[in-house]
């Protein structure tokens, strides 16, 4: 027969590595929420940062743009071009020269720098689009007149040329009567905007832990990044060839580019606010998302759930050891101490 010190024995055991197993899991719980605070201030910090900076980026690139288009001997090239049809003609030579030399040298915000006719053919090219090819530009590049530069929002688009991402801004050049002629364009230099926004700021955790990175509409049921995503390896993904004048370089299709998560979701719908989701890979994150209105962008600012709450699983596990540490043994010697013994057979 048991005796009751053997059951009570067994059943302190059981009860204590329960109760260190709740404490454990109560201490896991409280630390998961202690540690939501600090790291979402810490994405708020990055965001307001990066938000900064994509001001900053726009504001430059409409100054240079600005600076081009007020520029007489811009002007002046670029009518030269539009009104003269003989390439061989001795002016037109000298206009194509000009912007040739002033357009070498790619502000970082571009991608290249364009003058199209009235047609919508291009005239001079600095990017990789041959000059003679028709591009369209009607219901997708942001088109605006001088004055509008500092007020215009800009279209997010997918090339049906490079299959890209882009944004284009498009300004109608006019003639002596006042007439439109031709346009000015440029083709922004996503990749460039993206390398800022990921760029970590700070050597402090978790600031310096947080991914940054700008997402749009391309369409009501698409959204896509504005570059591809430096973490993914390009290698692994379906890839497509260029047209021959667009180069020996493979072309990354466009779905590549497609990503989706509840904070994407959100931000696409012209919030703001903070959660935790899964990100577009699939990952646990912690996520500040932020509208842009004034470039219709989304800025996501995220860290992963492991590194928040690593500080919390390793008081977990310490926790969690240490009563195995204590229970074992002391089970070990009351089980052993109050084990019945068996009867010798012998009555008293």
């Amino acid at each position: 027969m048991v005796s009751p010190l053997y059951k009570f024995t067994a059943y302190f055991c059981l009860l204590s590595t329960l109760g260190f197993s709740g404490g454990a899991f109560t201490l896991y719980i409280r630390e998961r929420e202690e540690a939501l605070k600090p790291n979402y201030r810490a994405l708020e910090r990055v965001a307001n940062l990066k938000e900064q900076q994509v001001a900053q980026w726009f504001g430059q690139y409409k100054r240079d743009f600005t600076q081009d288009l007020q520029n007489s001997q811009v002007q002046k090239a670029a009518l030269t071009l539009l009104t003269i049809r003989l390439k061989s003609d001795s002016n037109y030579q000298k206009a194509y020269r000009f912007l040739l030399n002033y357009f070498s040298h790619q502000k970082p915000s571009r991608e290249s720098s364009l003058l199209l006719n009235r047609g919508g053919i291009v005239m001079f090219s600095t990017g990789k689009l041959e000059e003679g090819q028709y591009q369209p530009l009607q219901n997708t590049s942001t088109y605006f007149t001088p004055d509008q530069i500092n007020v215009i929002k800009p279209i997010f688009y997918q090339s049906s040329l490079t299959q890209r991402p882009e944004i284009t801004f498009v300004v109608p050049l006019l003639n002596s009567q006042n007439l439109r002629i031709g346009a000015f364009a440029t083709v922004l230099n996503l990749q460039n905007l993206d390398n800022l926004v990921r760029s970590p700021f700070s050597n402090v955790s978790p600031e310096k832990l947080a991914t940054s990175y700008l997402v749009g509409n391309l369409s009501h049921t698409q959204n896509a990044l504005i570059a591809l995503d430096p973490r993914r390896s390009e290698t692994s993904l379906p890839q497509i060839s260029t047209p021959q004048w667009l180069g020996n370089s493979s072309l990354l299709i466009k779905n590549n580019y497609h990503v989706n998560s509840l904070g994407i979701t959100e931000v696409l719908r012209e919030k703001s606010g903070n959660l935790a989701y899964l990100d577009y890979r699939g990952e646990p994150v912690l996520g500040v998302y932020r509208w842009l209105s004034d470039y219709h962008l989304g800025l996501m600012v995220e860290i992963d759930q492991v590194l928040v709450f690593r500080q919390a699983q390793q008081k977990i596990r310490g926790l969690y050891w240490l009563g195995i540490t204590l229970n074992i043994p002391l089970a070990v010697l009351l089980v052993t101490f109050f084990k019945p013994r068996p009867s010798s057979g012998i009555n008293d």
